[in-house]
């Protein structure tokens, strides 16, 4: 990690120290820690994502854990997560895109079901997207890049905001692309019960894109589903912003008072591009509970 803190310049570049675990049961996961004095942990030693998760509480580490291309083989364990060390998942890289099976760019030959961001969401954890390059003799972010909309860019804040699952994956271009449900931005858990629900639906939701080429489709996800699609810039044609209302029942406009309970989900943004290149944000989860 020596090499990492002689290359940092806070405010310019920063060197984010950070290892591969891999095991040929478990699969792969990478660990980004806070600081550059840490460890080098191997899974060669630490066998299971538990164990792995104790190691670093054991160690008092600041460290957070990314499940690297979960899908494929050798794919990671996603039956299992730490809401606490384990933020975000790798939903695209060198090795494709891992949003769904049957998803555009994705390595189909040797990918699997159960295990794509979709289905790790449906599971009911608290997961935002990275992207990662991976290309091995590629140059770095050849492919996958993550964005983070932290407060500098120093290691402390972009750990804080990778934690706080404030991140936004590319397929390699630099995309910028944000959004927010009643003012919350990505990555954000709101909790309501059936005494509130009235006052947070209809959802406003706001969305802003800034390409590098012409977007041709916007795209806002609802567990899984496309529920909304945008495809006209008003102006530039790489550029977006627009505001939607989502109602808490059926999508015809229509506020329904007192008639939905349940209605936990998690949203999210896509993007595609002319170029081909793609762009998610990390969800927004309302998670419903019941006040007796």
């Amino acid at each position: 990690m020596g090499l990492a803190r002689e290359t940092t310049v806070p405010g310019e570049f920063i060197a984010w120290p950070a290892v591969e675990w891999a095991t040929p049961l478990y699969g792969h996961r990478n660990i980004y820690f806070r600081d550059y004095d840490v460890p080098l942990i191997s899974g060669r030693e630490i066998t299971s994502p538990p164990k792995l998760w104790e190691h670093i509480r054991a160690l008092g580490l600041d460290a957070l854990t990314i499940p690297h291309h979960a899908a494929r083989e050798l794919s990671a364990d996603m039956t299992r997560t730490d809401d606490e060390l384990e933020p975000a998942l790798e939903i695209f890289s060198g090795w494709g895109n891992e949003e769904y099976y049957g998803a555009p760019l994705q390595d189909t030959d040797r990918c699997f079901t159960r295990n794509f961001a979709v289905d790790t969401l449906l599971r009911g954890f608290h997961m935002g997207f990275v992207g990662g390059g991976d290309g091995h003799p590629a140059p770095p972010a050849d492919s996958g890049i993550t964005g983070i909309y932290a407060k500098d860019l120093t290691l402390p804040s972009l750990f804080e905001a990778l934690r706080n699952r404030r991140t936004i994956a590319t397929t390699g271009a630099k995309i910028r692309v944000d959004f927010h449900i009643n003012g919350f931005p990505i990555g954000s858990v709101i909790r309501f019960n059936q005494h509130d629900i009235n006052e947070l639906f209809p959802l406003e939701i706001g969305v802003t894109v800034q390409g590098t080429d012409t977007i041709e489709q916007v795209d806002i996800v609802e567990n899984g589903i496309t529920v909304h699609t945008k495809t006209k810039p008003r102006a530039r044609l790489d550029q977006m912003a627009y505001r939607w209302f989502r109602p808490s029942g059926p999508t015809d406009g229509v506020k329904r008072i007192g008639t939905c309970n349940n209605v936990s989900r998690f949203i999210y943004v896509r993007v595609k591009q002319r170029d081909g290149h793609m762009a998610w944000t990390s969800p927004i989860w309302l998670d419903f509970y019941y006040d007796e």
